[in-house]
């Protein structure tokens, strides 16, 4: 099960953004390495930037 964890920093997406990005990387995922679309977990961490 290819599993996939995308961090970015907060606030540069939107919900929309988001749920598109999943759905690419999905679609990648199924072309290249050939696994089923439900086998597959994306998962996005928005971080808070913290600047030093």
């Amino acid at each position: 099960m290819p599993f996939i964890n995308l961090k970015l920093v907060k606030g540069q997406t939107t919900p929309d953004q988001r749920q598109n990005i999943s759905k690419g990387l999905t679609e990648l995922i199924v072309r290249v390495m050939g696994r089923e679309r439900d086998f597959t977990v994306i998962t996005i961490d928005e971080l808070e930037k913290i600047n030093g």
